[in-house]
């Protein structure tokens, strides 16, 4: 049963790698999911009875609609209750994983490795209930995109864009970036296209 439960979430999971925390093993990360290996005995297909699976939800869109595809999919058609762990930071997740991995299942299907070198070597490389089975699918790629519409209503905005970097003698201009939980590359695009721009951080809300 465990089998088709990791088939499953390999299916369901939209980003790229999968991973498994479990008892005794060692683990991995890249846009992917990781997973606690649990006694097959308490998956049974039709009830949802003292077999509960955790997800961790991370703070950005594509986590949530992974976790409740798992969910619905987990709960109607395997019996496996699901507890969703909302607005989880991954390095919180990732602690949570090993502090509690070799007690119940836990699973973050969207882990990106990119960025994450220091917890990908501290929970996976030297932690205790992970294990890397590999990449999943699409590679997620980092830029800049204009929308198509901008450029056909304002056919300048792509020239404007590209000659942005020779107005050295504008102000510096904020950049308004993303909540800080969600892993940016910003800074190093500004500075690859010598860009007049000075990334600024969203304002948490209290």
């Amino acid at each position: 049963m465990i089998s088709v439960i990791l088939l499953l979430l390999v299916v369901i999971s939209s980003t790229s790698s999968f991973k498994i925390a479990a008892n005794g093993y060692k683990p991995c990360l890249d846009a992917s999911m990781m997973i606690t290996k649990y006694s097959e005995s308490l998956f049974s297909p039709s009830e949802c009875i003292n077999n509960e699976l955790t997800l961790i939800q991370n703070p950005w869109e594509s986590s949530k609609v992974n976790n409740m595809v798992a969910k619905i999919l987990l709960e109607e058609k395997l019996g496996v209750c699901v507890n969703i762990r909302r607005n989880t930071t991954v390095t919180k997740g990732l602690e949570l994983i090993n502090t509690e991995g070799k007690d119940k299942p836990i699973v973050i299907l969207e882990f990106w490795k990119s960025g994450r070198s220091q917890d990908y070597r501290k929970y996976v490389q030297n932690g205790k209930y992970i294990i890397d089975l590999g990449e999943l699918g699409p590679i997620g790629r980092v830029g800049w995109y204009v929308p198509y519409f901008m450029t056909e209503r304002q056919d300048q905005t792509d020239d404007f864009v590209r000659s942005y970097r020779y107005f050295r003698t504008t102000h510096v201009i904020p950049f308004i970036n993303g909540v800080p939980q969600v892993l940016s590359f910003n800074k190093q695009i500004i500075r690859n296209l010598k860009l007049n721009l000075n990334v600024t951080p969203v304002p948490e809300e209290d």
